[in-house]
């Protein structure tokens, strides 16, 4: 971001503009360990697909800032 505005890249040849910082699907876990891809990855890259204890109010509440940030590229 530069002076509270997103940079966005063109991706050539679909002609769509992705922002310059992404944000990742990992949670880390007060234990260390970690959740996402790892826990099930034949479940996880199925679309539509969302593990168990996703989605909680945390995880809504930093989708809306990143949302309101300009942050359009999610992996």
């Amino acid at each position: 971001m530069i002076n509270g505005q997103m940079i966005y890249r063109k991706i050539e040849p679909l002609g769509i503009e992705l922002s310059a910082i992404g944000l990742g699907r990992h949670e880390y876990m007060p234990d260390g360990s970690s959740r996402g891809f790892n826990d099930d990855f034949k479940s996880a890259v199925k679309p539509g697909y969302q593990g168990q204890g996703s989605g909680g109010d945390k995880r809504r509440a930093l989708l809306q800032v990143a949302y309101e940030s300009g942050i359009n590229f999610l992996t």
